[in-house]
């Protein structure tokens, strides 16, 4: 996910940085120097998968050795590719204020959202982290509390510019005239979510106006 967020500073040929992308300026700071404008380079670095890792990490693979070292209030206990992850909270003060949890467990029950409401129903698990569109009446359904967040993910139809007669920006712009967004958010996702507006960003983009 980073990698290909990184991709406008990597060489295509070596699958490395580009001569001269990234400058050591002096120990605490670093200068990038983009071979192009780049609008999501804060964004991509920002992202959830970008971990920055201590100068202590050597690369090892075992997890608990990669992530020894955070600024959390949480340590590792579990972690498996197949199953989930579990971590307790560390025995000494965190830096933002109290943690009101014991520990936080994660469970991998895959893409199918039945598995994850049986689990709802079980009493096994308190929270999922998202609920796919089409579940979300389900949970309702269940008396479960539903929380909302306005993101970019989207779905796209895109014209291929090179083909007439979408090389003409007037039949494209008649096509987006033609098509009721709203109505199509109502048809795909129930109405959940925000139309969207035929441009590359929503109205949570910095960039956004």
């Amino acid at each position: 996910s980073v990698a290909a967020r990184m991709g406008g500073r990597v060489n295509a040929d070596t699958k490395k940085p580009v001569d001269g992308g990234i400058q050591k300026v002096d120990d605490y700071t670093v200068k990038l120097n983009l071979p192009k404008p780049d609008i999501s380079l804060v964004a991509g670095m920002a992202d959830y998968p970008a971990l920055i890792m201590h100068r202590s990490y050597e690369g090892d693979a075992d997890p608990k050795k990669a992530l020894a070292i955070t600024t959390g209030p949480c340590e590792l206990v579990k972690w498996d590719a197949e199953s989930g992850a579990e971590v307790k909270r560390k025995d000494k003060p965190w830096w933002k204020g109290e943690f009101h949890l014991d520990g936080i467990k994660w469970v991998d029950y895959g893409s199918d959202p039945n598995a994850m409401l049986s689990a709802f129903e079980s009493g096994e698990i308190d929270t999922d982290h998202e609920t796919a569109s089409d579940a979300v009446s389900q949970t309702e359904q269940m008396g479960l509390e539903n929380s909302e967040s306005a993101t970019g993910s989207t779905s796209v139809a895109r014209f291929n510019v090179g083909n007439a007669p979408y090389d003409d920006v007037k039949v494209r712009r008649a096509a987006q005239l033609a098509v009721d967004n709203a109505a199509v958010l109502k048809l795909g996702l129930d109405g959940r979510g925000k139309p969207a507006d035929n441009h590359h960003v929503g109205p949570m983009h910095p960039e956004f106006a």
